[in-house]
């Protein structure tokens, strides 16, 4: 359908909740908050200026007590605890979730942190750097709109 759109030239303007569906069928993404667009640009722009940034993700091994939150703080002071192992640092199979902002973000620093100080020292069975969802700068749009609104 996509292919055959941009062969004609043509604009189809669709209406969906699934962000998903939005991100691998459309060029440009219109957000609406309380009937009113708040945000268009196409994936990339939205993801740029509402994506707030890299997550790690990180899968603790059982029977492993080392301080990971310790060494993400110390390599990435400004991020964020955002899931997982509220209670106990060490956990034993638990995943856990930072999110660090794109400003002064390295991703040799993020390999480094990953691969050389904690896959070498085997405190984790798993780790995985990602740029944020559609999904996720979605729900951005939608509280920095609030925001405005109070």
């Amino acid at each position: 359908i996509t292919n055959s759109m941009r062969m004609k030239k043509a604009t189809v303007i669709l209406t969906t909740h699934s962000m998903s569906e939005a991100e691998s069928l459309c060029n440009k993404i219109g957000m609406l908050v309380n009937g009113k667009f708040v945000s268009i640009g196409s994936v990339p722009q939205l993801k740029s200026k509402f994506g707030q940034g890299y997550r790690i993700l990180i899968k603790k091994k059982e029977n492993v007590y080392v301080d990971i939150h310790s060494q993400i703080m110390n390599t990435f002071p400004q991020a964020k605890k955002v899931a997982g192992d509220e209670n106990n640092t060490y956990q034993q199979e638990q995943y856990v979730t930072y999110q660090i902002p794109n400003e002064g973000f390295q991703v040799s620093k993020a390999f480094e942190v990953m691969y050389n100080n904690l896959k070498k020292a085997e405190p984790v069975s798993y780790t995985h750097l990602t740029l944020p969802t559609i999904y996720s700068v979605q729900i951005s749009v939608v509280a920095v709109s609030l925001k405005k609104k109070k």
